[in-house]
């Protein structure tokens, strides 16, 4: 970012200066000028001296009452040395200058400039500035201008007096605990060491009481009518607990059998609190004596379906679907002949059936009313079709023709020379048979390529056997090189 000292110009102060001549207007900054050379500003320019360009990519804004911020951007692939700019507004007015005799910028090919400036004015409110490009700006921040600015190093931080870099969370907290030590102590309204308002003098210190130490104080403190009574488990003395030691497994299971039985509250042999006579014989319950799945195999169950199996038995384990074998043919008893007998016709033997017999049989029935008409094509017979063979072709001295099968004749040709105003008769090369469909078209040739070939022909009179074609000029001296011609008819 450069701060660059701009010289407002006469004619750029007038144009601020309103009607009345007691205040300012506002103005649009549009251009930007550069020149290579180191100009001396002077109010009285109205140019920017050996100006090398006017650039309209600039972007700027206010950023105090007597600051502005200009973006200046290039990026073409001009090559120049900036030593010298000019601010122009809309109207093409000089409103302000700056030169100097070392390098602003140096502008290569394949570079991009791009200059940032700020500039202060003494006399001049800087918000009647506007800029006509807005859409780049990089100014510096401000209180009330969002943009670029410096972060301040520790020191800078813990001096607390500089009001233009900003502080990181960082460099602030460090800042500020610097700060606070500084103002500790007693008095100063602080006394940051202070623990609850109190100072260490207030408290024991650890160091000088060991554990043995604090035991001893509370083992002498404590008894009956002390307050402490350290002893005590749940508010109960020990004299109110059994002691585990007097007392093994075997003697704690012994009082336990001895209160044991109806009516004692405790009953060990009860089950989920009933006796054994509360419950009855399992197999009493289920109605039928279980086996003993240990002795049945899967031959011996097999074995059993088996003698089960047969109508009426609700089994009937050899049906098939539903069927019992009665009621299909056995294939043992059906011969080939009886098979053919119960078709009703003697199939085919396909392996006995190449491609070649097939065709052959289909040959034997194809024809009209056949129903197979296997030499139709789309449905249609040769018939319908004009042979290759029914076409004929010739030429002559007198062109080309081609005859149709359905008798249509067409014919072409050309013929050559220098040919003025006037009737040309010539022969087709073959005879029409039917004048009335006999058309006929014909144009001029121009070989040579010459203007004087400004000329066209009509049709005149067409016999069966000839034709004439006549050649119109549009003025004398003008001729035609020959002329190509087509007829079609029967």
């Amino acid at each position: 970012m450069a701060d660059l000292n701009l010289v407002i110009t006469d004619a750029g102060r007038a144009a601020l200066v309103n009607a009345a001549h007691n205040g300012t207007l506002p103005v649009i900054i549009s251009h930007c000028g550069v020149s290579a050379s180191a100009v001396v500003p002077v109010p009285t320019a109205a140019t920017l001296p050996e100006e090398i360009k006017r650039l309209a990519t600039l972007s700027g804004g206010v950023v105090a009452e007597n600051t502005i911020h200009v973006t200046i951007r290039d990026e073409s692939s001009d090559i120049y040395t900036l030593r010298s700019l000019a601010l122009y507004l809309g109207d093409g007015t000089l409103f302000a200058i700056h030169g100097q005799p070392a390098p602003i910028m140096e502008k290569s090919a394949g570079a991009m400039l791009l200059m940032a400036l700020d500039a202060q004015f003494v006399d001049v409110d800087a918000t009647h500035l506007s800029f006509g490009d807005s859409n780049f700006l990089n100014p510096p921040a401000t209180e009330t201008v969002q943009g670029v600015i410096e972060i301040a190093t520790q020191p800078e931080a813990n001096s607390g007096v500089d009001d233009q870099r900003a502080l990181t969370p960082k460099k602030a907290r460090l800042a500020l605990m610097t700060w606070l030590l500084a103002q500790d102590g007693a008095g100063s309204g602080l006394d940051a060491d202070l623990l609850d308002g109190q100072h260490a003098s207030a408290f024991l210190q650890a160091s000088l009481y060991t554990g043995a130490q604090i035991l001893s104080r509370l083992v002498t403190a404590d008894g009956a009518g002390s307050g402490l009574d350290a002893d005590l488990l749940d508010g109960q003395h020990a004299s109110d607990f059994l002691q585990a030691s007097l007392f093994t497994g075997a003697q704690m299971l012994s009082r336990l059998l001895s209160v044991d039985g109806a009516g004692s509250g405790l009953d060990a042999d009860l089950l989920d609190g009933q006796d054994g006579s509360y419950y009855t014989n399992i197999i009493a319950r289920l109605g039928f004596t279980p086996l003993n799945a240990a002795n049945y195999t899967a031959a011996d169950v097999f074995a059993k379906v088996l003698g089960l199996d047969g109508a009426g038995s609700g089994l009937d384990a050899d049906l098939l679907d539903g069927y019992q074998a009665s009621a299909f043919l056995q294939a043992s008893l059906f011969t080939g002949a009886q098979i053919i007998s119960k078709l009703g016709f003697t199939p085919l033997n396909a392996a006995n059936y190449t491609a070649a017999d097939v065709l052959a049989k289909a040959l034997t029935v194809d024809g009209s009313g056949s129903g197979l008409d296997a030499d139709l094509l789309d449905g249609r017979h040769a018939s319908d079709f004009a042979l290759l063979a029914g076409w004929e072709y010739g030429n002559n001295a007198n062109g080309h023709w081609r005859k149709s099968p359905d008798g249509v004749i067409e014919q072409w040709g050309t013929f050559t020379g220098n040919f003025s105003e006037g009737a040309q008769i010539r022969n087709f090369p073959i005879a029409f048979t039917d004048l009335n469909s006999v058309m006929m078209q014909s144009n001029t040739m121009n070989t040579g390529g010459t203007v004087n070939n400004d000329i066209w022909t009509q049709s005149g009179l067409i016999s069966l056997t000839q034709f004439r074609i006549v050649f119109q000029a549009t003025s004398s001296g003008n001729y035609g090189s020959g002329a190509r011609w087509y007829a079609i008819g029967k």
